[in-house]
C-alpha cells in the first residue's frame, strides 16, 4: 500500500517540477503568454489525472467506468445549479478522482466478492482521506482535496470521515455524494443487484434532506429527467427518419 502511494506521489512531484520549470520559462516572456501558461497547466493536470486513473483501474478493474459516470453527472448537476464554468470543471474533475484513495487500499478488500466485515469497512472508509493526501502532493490538484475528502459526508452529519453536516460540507462534495450514490445504485455489485432507474430516483427522494442535500437532489432529478427526454427525442427522430 505505502509503495503504491510512494510511486504516485513521486510521479506527481517529478511532473510538478517539470511544469514549474516550463512556467518559469513562459513567465520570462511577454505578458500575453498568460494563456499559454494556463494551457500548460491544464495539459499537466490532465496528464496527472490520466496517470492516476490508470493506476486506479489496475487496482480495481471497472472502477474507471464508474468514476467517469460520476464525473459526468456531477458536472451536469453543477451546471444545473448555475455554477461558473471553472467550478463545473473542478467538480467534474473531483468526481472523476473521488475514489482515487482506493489506490492505497489492500487488493483483497477491493476484490472481495462478499460484503465487508466491520473492520474491513473501517479500513475502506479511509479512502477519502487517502485520496485527499494523494492530491495534496500536487499544487495543481490540491484544490480538489475538500471535495474528495468529504464526498462521503451526509447532510444530517452521519457520514464520514469528519461527520460534517449541512453547509459545513463543501458543495462539490455534496454534489459528488449524490451523483456517486445514484450511479452506484444503477450498478450490479457482487453482493447487491442494481436498481431500476425509477427505484434509484425514488431512493434519492427518500434520502433527500437526511443523507443528501435537498437542493442537490432536486437539481439531479431535473438533470436526469432532461437527459431522459433528450434520449427519447433522439430515438423518436431516428425511428421516423
Amino acid at each position: 500500500r505505502n509503495q503504491i502511494r510512494t510511486v504516485v506521489e513521486a510521479q506527481q512531484a517529478s511532473a510538478d517540477s517539470a511544469l514549474a520549470a516550463t512556467i518559469s520559462n513562459l513567465e520570462r516572456s511577454d505578458d500575453e503568454q498568460g494563456q499559454d501558461i494556463e494551457q500548460v497547466v491544464r495539459t499537466h493536470q490532465l496528464s496527472i489525472i490520466q496517470s492516476l486513473m490508470w493506476l486506479l483501474e489496475l487496482r480495481d478493474r471497472g472502477i474507471s467506468t464508474h468514476s467517469y459516470q460520476v464525473s459526468d453527472l456531477a458536472g451536469a448537476i453543477a451546471q444545473e445549479l448555475g455554477l461558473k464554468e471553472a467550478e463545473v470543471f473542478a467538480i467534474s474533475t473531483a468526481g472523476l478522482l473521488h475514489d482515487i484513495g482506493k489506490i492505497a487500499i489492500p487488493d483483497h478488500l477491493l476484490q472481495k466478492a462478499s460484503p465487508l466485515s466491520e473492520s474491513e469497512q473501517t479500513l475502506m472508509k479511509q479512502h477519502p482521506e487517502l485520496g485527499a493526501q494523494i492530491l495534496e502532493v500536487s499544487p495543481y490538484l490540491h484544490d480538489l482535496m475538500p471535495a474528495v475528502h468529504h464526498h462521503h459526508e451526509n447532510w444530517d452529519g452521519t457520514g464520514y470521515p469528519d461527520a460534517l453536516a449541512g453547509e459545513e460540507i463543501p458543495l462539490a462534495a455534496r454534489i459528488i455524494r449524490v451523483s456517486e450514490a445514484y450511479e452506484t445504485m444503477l450498478s450490479d455489485r457482487s453482493y447487491q443487484a442494481s436498481r431500476t432507474v425509477e427505484a434509484a430516483r425514488n431512493e434519492l427522494r427518500r434520502r433527500s434532506g437526511t443523507q443528501f442535500d435537498a437542493a442537490v437532489v432536486e437539481a439531479t432529478l431535473r438533470v436526469l429527467q432532461r437527459q431522459e427526454e433528450e434520449v427519447l427525442s433522439s430515438n423518436l427522430s431516428i425511428a421516423t427518419y
